[in-house]
């Protein structure tokens, strides 16, 4: 008798622990997984939508910069640049003949000259004038060539080793060692 007053005890603790019934935890598991997608799904959106206008404003500026050459104009000055910093700031200038070799229109330029000084070797960046400035409604058409005014804004002790001039498409700049 024993053993079946074990067996009764241990039928009744079984039916006292009851589980979740299957309908309520399907229910409950495709609640948690809509809740997680609710929270991820904007953020995985946004995060492909911001890599692919990346990638492709990324391959539209490689197509631009493909197109894209200009070189000095031997012919001018030392090697397409003629400069003199000898003088008070007033008289300083620094110039430079370009010429548009590439398919695409050029425009917003700006100098960076690398000037032996006598504190040392300087990096000066400089505008460019706005009388020879190119802008994107009068650009630099392939083919044509621009005489380029550095607008000096201070005294400029030294000599120019290096001329790079950069345009607004920010693709590779040109560069001249000036001798």
């Amino acid at each position: 008798m024993k053993t079946s007053n074990l067996t009764s005890r241990s039928i009744r603790r079984k039916s006292a622990i009851k589980g979740v019934s299957p309908i309520i935890a399907t229910v409950i598991l495709i609640s948690i997984v809509v809740i997680i997608a609710a929270i991820v799904g904007p953020w995985a959106y946004q995060l492909a939508q911001r890599a692919t206008n990346q990638t492709g404003s990324q391959i539209e500026k490689d197509i631009l910069c493909r197109n894209t050459a200009y070189d000095f104009v031997p012919d001018f000055g030392i090697n397409g640049i003629d400069y003199d910093f000898s003088g008070p700031q007033s008289q300083d200038y620094l110039r430079a003949m370009i010429r548009n070799q590439g398919k695409t229109n050029l425009y917003d330029f700006y100098f960076e000259a690398r000037i032996n000084a006598p504190e040392g070797l300087i990096i000066k960046n400089f505008d460019v004038t706005h009388q020879s400035q190119k802008t994107r409604d009068d650009p630099l058409k392939p083919g044509e060539t621009v005489l380029l005014t550095a607008s000096i804004t201070e005294n400029i002790n030294g000599t120019l080793e290096r001329l790079t001039i950069l345009s607004g498409l920010n693709c590779p700049p040109v560069s001249q060692d000036v001798q």
